[in-house]
């Protein structure tokens, strides 16, 4: 079992560019959930969650204005985060996707699971990184 441990600090000079975005966090471990939308709902997003990927294209397909994917990498239902994002990208070419991982960047790409065009983010992470990590994917252009 993957423990992940999410500091909660925020640095004065830190903010996020664009708080007013919706985000879409899929992530199957609901205290990991529960701890990420907080954040998020903190700093003045909109915040949507799913538990796997299925369920999230489903609400990326039912819903509008969702501006980002924030996607853990491993997840159950046959799908992994990667998988998503390309999926997600190719219906909504808008969409800004943010991966999280608690493995190494380098076992990611091992496995051949890791997608260079995404923003990924390592678990566990503190508020300024979560902060400066959204602030980065929304600055680029990503998909589409």
């Amino acid at each position: 079992m993957l423990i992940v441990k999410i500091t909660w600090e925020m640095s004065a000079k830190t903010t996020p560019d664009s708080a007013t975005a919706t985000v879409l966090v899929v992530e199957d471990e609901p205290g990991v959930q529960k701890i990420v939308t907080a954040m998020l709902e903190g700093l003045g997003y909109r915040v949507l969650v799913a538990n796997d990927g299925p369920e999230a294209l489903e609400i990326l397909d039912e819903t509008e204005g969702i501006d980002i994917l924030l996607s853990d990498v491993v997840m159950p239902q046959g799908m992994n985060g990667f998988d998503l994002a390309d999926t997600a990208v190719a219906r909504h070419q808008h969409l800004k996707v943010l991966m999280t991982s608690g493995y190494p960047d380098a076992e990611l790409r091992r496995s051949g699971n890791a997608a260079s065009s995404y923003h990924l983010i390592a678990k566990p992470y503190s508020m300024t990184d979560i902060i400066e990590a959204l602030n980065a994917v929304q600055g680029t252009d990503q998909g589409g």
